[in-house]
């Protein structure tokens, strides 16, 4: 049975939505225990969001972000994830849906040190 469509779409954020998500970034940082003030949080939304490195999932209105860094050929990392807690309890269902759009299988696990570590793994093509 195929996974059900989530529904909203995928977006980069733009600068007028910026003071809205500093608030997501005091709850993300709150959240990871290392608190950080409003000001610090400006400044990392408004860097991300100019650097186009902080993107929404929308269904319509924003219901969470997700930054990403260390871009390299084939992948970037995924950071700076941030949902509220009353739009919560879709993401992995939305993650392993796009992970099958592309072949991939995802895979969770508890981090050692806490947290969680997502992996969409995908199969190599056999070289012929």
């Amino acid at each position: 049975m195929p996974p059900r469509v989530p529904s909203g779409r995928f977006r980069a954020a733009t600068a007028a939505e910026s003071v809205d998500l500093v608030s997501w970034a005091q709850g993300f940082f709150g959240e990871v225990h290392e608190p950080e003030s409003r000001e610090f949080c400006a400044r990392v939304v408004g860097d991300r969001v100019r650097e186009g490195r902080l993107s929404l999932w929308c269904n319509p209105a924003p219901v969470s972000m997700a930054g990403w860094s260390g871009r390299t050929p084939n992948a970037a990392r995924v950071n700076f994830v941030y949902t509220p807690r009353e739009n919560r309890g879709r993401g992995l269902q939305i993650m392993a849906y796009r992970a099958g759009l592309i072949g991939g299988v995802l895979t969770v696990r508890n981090a050692d040190a806490g947290g969680t570590i997502v992996v969409c793994a995908l199969q190599r093509a056999a070289k012929s």
